[in-house]
């Protein structure tokens, strides 16, 4: 009687058991590692986010001009500056967002809104003849809506 060499098949049936368990460990901690990774590239994309907002900001103010105009029904002028606790107005010749011409002086106004659309909204409006405006609404999580209009002379 020869006896054939080989795996019982209870031996095979364990083997593939190990392998199987092995493969289920390497696989959920790869999915736990690619989760990790998509954290780790939301939060670096969020703080670019804000560094870049920080600088552009940074850039506005620091070009800030005591531009005098009148307003309202006054005819003194007076250095158009204002500023509350959720709101600063101010007049720069380095604007935040790009106007579509070559403007000396832009009005700019960052305030920090919570209507419908909460978030830190940034408005400018060029000075002169023909002003444009444009709104930037900065949301949590790096979100941004940008709407430009042409509102004519004001």
């Amino acid at each position: 009687m020869s006896r054939s060499r080989g795996f019982t098949l209870l031996e095979v049936l364990i083997a593939i058991s190990i392998v199987g368990a092995l493969l289920l460990i390497a696989f959920s901690g790869l999915r736990v590692a690619v989760a990790a990774w998509q954290q780790g590239e939301a939060r670096v994309e969020a703080h670019q986010h804000v560094r870049a907002l920080g600088h552009t900001l940074t850039r506005a103010l620091g070009s800030t001009y005591p531009y005098r105009a009148t307003t309202g029904t006054s005819p003194e002028a007076v250095v158009l500056f204002d500023a509350t606790d959720k709101r600063l107005e101010f007049v720069t010749q380095s604007p935040p967002l790009p106007l579509q011409a070559p403007i000396a002086f832009t009005a700019v106004g960052i305030a920090l809104e919570e209507g419908d659309t909460p978030g830190l909204v940034v408005r400018e409006r060029a000075l002169g003849r023909g002003g444009h405006e444009g709104r930037l609404v900065l949301q949590p999580v790096a979100r941004e809506t940008l709407a430009q209009g042409h509102l004519g002379h004001r």
